[in-house]
């Protein structure tokens, strides 16, 4: 969350200077050449990055194979680029072009060499260093832009900037992560990683439609279009969802927001299934905690948690108070303070300690609590997962939230930004344990019938076959 506004007051401020050091023209020119750099960026990773974050067991043989086929991946992309400069040129009229598109292609190779580094930073959970290694290169983009501008380079400032930040995030990744990479093998079984990261970047191939190819494209989004200040931001995406086939989307609320920003009703909504099943617990088990499982960070609420927790431990000394959070969350020493302070509220911080799990915990719990902000995904699967395990949930009413737990059935629904909310239904379900007793009951039976992998794949069967008559 610091790091987003640090780099947003570093946007602002040097879009400020240099919007005074150079010329709107400066700026236009840049801007005819990112249309496409931009475009082309998408495709950079083939989606290996997160094939490598997302597998359960990832060796240095994957790795290291993973690392050459992105160099490689980055250096066509960087040739391709290249070799569309005087085409592009060409279409603006405007020679200056040739150059600035070959300088800006060279910068994807420095791509190439930092995809798989940022990959193990964010698979260890280490995004205080990648925000920082972010922050840094942007400043010595600023700075060498500035100087560059002061001296007269005019829009090639502009081109330097990029090149510099670039250039700044390969040399930090490569010192914040000791990985080195070895030789390229050829068996090393990362076949169902390359099929990962094919099918991540699939959807993106819809934007070729634009340049006249056609094929029958579906496109699955976890969330809604992404607010952008950008008029030819939001003009390109509406010309290449227009000739996407079918909009299959996670929830109601995503369905929404792709329709009112396609001015097309050709979305639908289709509940997925879980994708990591907590087992169900023993009838017999002791419950005797309220638990918090996430991210300790703002945007999942992990603040108002802290404050409702420190407010009801001493009137309820009996229950604990616990959180299970990731290494590294920006409240991850306020947490630890207030632990050493509260004798019933614990911190478990992964990887627990022996004897501690996800399971383990979720036994112990009435309920969870996860009072987000916003959601990175719909729906938000923790949810899910925490009902599927027969556990009530309170949560913020928020996004798709109203579509996956059932207020006063399966939990509780409160407004967000609200601890005195919060308490009040922490208080409530500690009261009164026949109703947390009945929503424990409803958690996992309401929750299956729809959110299902077979009812999933029935709606999407028929979305395929009636789009193929």
């Amino acid at each position: 969350m610091a790091a987003q506004g640090v780099r947003f007051f570093l946007r602002m401020g040097s879009t400020v200077v240099l919007a005074r050091l150079l010329t709107p023209q400066d700026f236009g020119l840049i801007a005819m050449v990112t249309v496409i750099t931009g475009f082309v960026m998408m495709f950079k990773d083939m989606g290996l990055s997160m094939a490598t974050v997302q597998r359960d067991e990832v060796n240095h043989a994957q790795i290291s194979t993973l690392f050459w086929i992105n160099v490689g991946l980055s250096l066509c992309v960087m040739l391709l680029t290249a070799a569309l400069a005087p085409v592009i040129a060409w279409f603006y009229g405007e020679p200056r072009l040739v150059w600035v598109t070959l300088a800006l292609a060279s910068a994807f190779i420095f791509g190439g060499f930092t995809v798989q580094h940022q990959a193990l930073l964010r698979r260890q959970m280490r995004f205080g260093t990648l925000a920082v290694i972010g922050i840094i290169s942007m400043v010595v983009g600023i700075i060498t832009a500035i100087i560059a501008a002061l001296s007269g380079a005019g829009y090639w400032s502009l081109v330097l900037m990029q090149l510099a930040t670039a250039i700044t995030i390969a040399i930090g990744v490569w010192v914040g992560c000791d990985w080195r990479p070895g030789l390229f093998v050829r068996r090393s079984g990362i076949r169902k990683m390359l099929a990962f990261g094919g099918n991540l970047t699939g959807f993106l191939t819809a934007c070729l439609t634009h340049f006249g190819i056609k094929s029958h494209m579906f496109f699955s989004p976890i969330a809604r279009p992404r607010e952008s200040t950008s008029d030819l931001y939001v003009k390109a995406m509406k010309i290449a969802f227009r000739r996407i086939d079918k909009i299959v989307a996670t929830t109601k609320y995503v369905r929404e927001g792709w329709e009112l920003f396609s001015k097309q009703s050709k979305c639908k909504s289709l509940y997925p299934g879980i994708i990591k099943k907590i087992e169900e617990l023993p009838e017999d088990t002791v419950r005797n905690s309220v638990l918090f499982w996430r991210n300790a960070d703002y945007k999942n609420g992990a603040d108002l948690a802290m404050e409702a927790f420190q407010e009801l431990a001493p009137k309820y000394p009996d229950i604990r108070f616990v959180f299970a959070v990731r290494p590294h969350d920006v409240l991850e020493e306020k947490l630890l303070e207030l632990e050493s302070r509260v004798t019933n509220i614990d911190v478990h911080i992964y990887p627990y300690k022996e004897g501690v799990s996800l399971t383990s915990l979720l036994q112990k719990a009435f309920f969870v609590v996860q009072p987000f902000r916003s959601l990175s995904i719909n729906p938000q699967m923790s949810i899910l997962e925490t009902l599927y395990a027969g556990v009530p949930v309170i949560a913020t009413k928020i996004e798709s939230n109203e579509e996956v737990i059932e207020d006063r059935q399966t939990g509780f629904l409160i407004p967000p930004n609200d601890k005195n909310a919060l308490v009040d239904a922490i208080e409530t379900l500690l009261h009164d344990r026949k109703l947390c007793d009945k929503m424990a009951e409803n958690a996992w039976s309401k929750t299956k019938l729809r959110w299902n992998w077979e009812s999933f794949g029935r709606g999407l069967l028929e979305i395929y076959e009636n789009n193929s008559n």
